[in-house]
């Protein structure tokens, strides 16, 4: 005689999966799939802020360029053709510069012009040769300064920040 044991809980069960088993595994890949959209969402909105960041900074990144280019290239007073100041083709003042400068036209020449932006403007140099340098508020000797900064402030509320622009004209 032969005898087959059967284990306890499995007699006359087909195999396979509870459906409390199921229930478990949809819970857990539902919790799995809400926090996957939680984090492509928060990526989303991540990569949206800093477009919008980086947009608001690209205008400002021309213009500093731009105002690098001209102060960069002021044409010194014996090679202008234009008499714009009683002292020469450079004068500064806190909140202005006029000077002379080739501007680009984008089509590989430039034309000569007088410009004046209105900014806050700080100049490097000594105004007579028997002082030393330092940060002017108003520039009116011959020469052209060492360095010239620029600041920039926005309105209240304006969260962009423009940084202090320093350049050194080609002398």
């Amino acid at each position: 005689m032969r005898v087959t044991l059967v284990k306890p809980g499995r007699l006359g069960r087909p195999a396979g999966f509870t459906l409390l088993e199921m229930l478990v595994v949809l819970v857990v890949l539902g919790f799995l799939m809400i926090g996957l959209s939680q984090g492509v969402r928060a990526g989303f909105s991540l990569w949206d802020a800093q477009t919008r960041r980086v947009g608001q900074t690209a205008e400002l990144d021309a213009a500093a360029r731009i105002v690098r280019a001209l102060l960069t290239n002021v044409a010194s007073p014996s090679s202008t053709g234009i008499t714009t100041t009683a002292n020469g083709a450079f004068k500064g003042t806190p909140d202005s510069v006029s000077f002379v400068c080739d501007l680009p036209t984008g089509l590989g020449t430039t034309q000569r012009a007088e410009i004046t932006l209105q900014l806050e403007f700080a100049y490097w140099g000594a105004v007579s040769p028997d002082q030393t340098g330092g940060w002017q508020a108003q520039w009116e000797a011959g020469a052209i300064p060492e360095l010239i900064r620029l600041r920039l402030f926005f309105t209240k509320g304006d969260q962009r920040r423009f940084p202090d622009l320093i350049t050194s004209p080609r002398l």
